[in-house]
């Protein structure tokens, strides 16, 4: 048994396919890290990285939903307060908060007209960052193995 793998090994198409194979993993791992790292933060369902906002009325809602933790800053041009789930949590020119993963209701108000931005960002599912990584880890112990063998 141990003869039929070291045949298999010094096949050349068999350690080009193995070097294939390794680089794709190490590709998917890579492009998924990065895709879940920079990328992923920005898409919060129906917004984006952000929203633009214009109060007139006293008010205006967002409804949020996200599989995970989701975290907001406001900005505006007049002193906003910031209401969460109908908890007030912040009032100010610039008001950060985090809420966790679930539906939630945001509510911006003012006493004067008010224009600003709101910056969402989300955090990637863990279970996605471990396995990108598993990725790239197994792609580069696969590369070194075949490179190795290749060279023996």
């Amino acid at each position: 048994m141990t003869m039929l793998l070291g045949d298999v090994f010094k096949n050349s198409t068999f350690k080009f396919f193995m070097l294939l194979l390794s680089a794709g993993l190490i590709i998917i791992g890579m492009v998924g890290l990065l895709f879940s790292i920079f990328l992923y933060p920005t898409l919060v369902p129906y917004y984006g990285g952000g929203e633009r906002f214009l109060i007139f009325d006293n008010s205006v809602e967002y409804p949020l939903y996200s599989k995970s933790k989701l975290c907001f800053e406001v900005s505006s041009n007049a002193t906003v307060i910031v209401a969460v789930d109908s908890e007030d949590v912040e009032e100010g020119l610039e008001v950060s908060y985090c809420v966790d993963a679930g539906e939630h209701l945001l509510r911006i108000r003012s006493n004067e007209p008010a224009e600003g931005f709101i910056n969402f960002r989300q955090e990637p599912p863990r279970i996605w960052l471990l396995f990108y990584l598993l990725l790239l880890i197994i792609g580069s112990a696969s590369l070194s193995e075949t490179i190795k063998r290749r060279s023996g």
